[in-house]
């Protein structure tokens, strides 16, 4: 699929880009030289690869909207559809006097409107967000007490991010689930600040980007969490019996923060499926999305030694 680099020049101005394309997994199948119109690169191999411990189901397609549209775009696409069938049955009716037919137009019409308005802008990209992706940290304690984290970011149809995180996504993988690849990578330097973005085929596809996450100072153990403040969370025994842990404040301790009642209520069951058996893992939801994110998972493996 092609990379298209997008900026605004004037006749004979020229402007040097740092780009990157995503395209076929295996090395073997990208030709040894890529020309474009007027330039040329050859493409670098090696790279990040996921290990297969990080490996999980992620979030599902519902949580986000189709090629690129936020949720939004959908009310006003029936909004739209209601005023025009509106019409149509205003017009047949013969019970109706002709000012009152008139009103109903009038506030058909206004309906309608306003459907076709914000379903254009949802089309354009005018006034509309493009869907932000979901970010589920992986982590796995070590045997030296430390904790390996893999960090994995999940958008459908389309993934959109500033230019300024051009490097950072260049330091992971990419992976499109949809089995004919990325339609294609954009590099768009004509509007302020930019943007680079990778678009599936199909629009209902997963398009996964994972990469290493270096927490720094951050801990969490069962006896304090630095992390941040959690939504929601749970803790997993290695018996597989979940206790809710409610919302985890920051420097709070999971071991005092179990929550009375079913110790057998679980969190949501595409956030389990393929975590490793015969571990403590713990699972919760930060309040403050990682940038660039709207939800922050965070899923540990070997919590609790047992």
């Amino acid at each position: 699929p092609a990379l298209e680099v997008r900026a605004e020049l004037l006749p004979g101005e020229s402007r040097e880009a740092r780009a990157w394309m995503v395209g076929p997994p295996s090395e073997l199948d990208w030709p040894k030289v890529m020309v474009g119109k007027n330039v040329s690169a050859e493409p670098v191999g090696g790279g990040y690869q996921c290990p297969d411990w990080a490996r999980r189901t992620g979030p599902p397609f519902s949580t986000a909207g189709a090629d690129g549209y936020p949720l939004g775009a959908l009310p006003a696409l029936l909004t739209a559809l209601v005023a025009a069938v509106g019409s149509i049955a205003v017009l047949r009716s013969h019970q109706l006097p002709r000012a009152g037919q008139a009103l109903g137009l009038l506030i058909i019409g206004c309906c309608g409107a306003f459907g076709a308005r914000h379903l254009a802008q949802a089309d354009s990209g005018v006034g509309a967000q493009p869907q932000l992706p979901i970010a589920v940290l992986e982590g796995r304690r070590l045997s030296d007490g430390g904790t390996e984290w893999v960090e994995s970011r999940r958008s459908f149809g389309r993934l959109r991010q500033p230019t300024s995180t051009l490097d950072w996504a260049s330091r992971g993988q990419f992976e499109v689930l949809d089995p004919r690849g990325a339609a294609g990578t954009r590099l768009d330097l004509a509007l302020p600040g930019g943007f680079w973005q990778v678009d599936t085929e199909d629009p209902s596809m997963a398009l996964d980007w994972h990469g290493p996450f270096e927490a720094g100072m951050r801990l969490l153990v069962p006896e304090v969490n630095t992390w941040g403040a959690f939504q929601a969370a749970w803790e997993r025994t290695s018996k597989g019996e979940w206790t809710p842990l409610g919302a985890l404040s920051l420097g709070g301790s999971p071991n005092t923060s179990a929550v009375p009642g079913d110790a057998a209520e679980g969190p949501p069951s595409w956030w389990i499926q393929g975590l490793p058996q015969g571990e403590s893992v713990f699972l919760g939801r930060l309040g403050l999305p990682l940038d660039g994110t709207s939800e922050t998972w965070i899923r540990l493996s070997g919590f609790r030694a047992e």
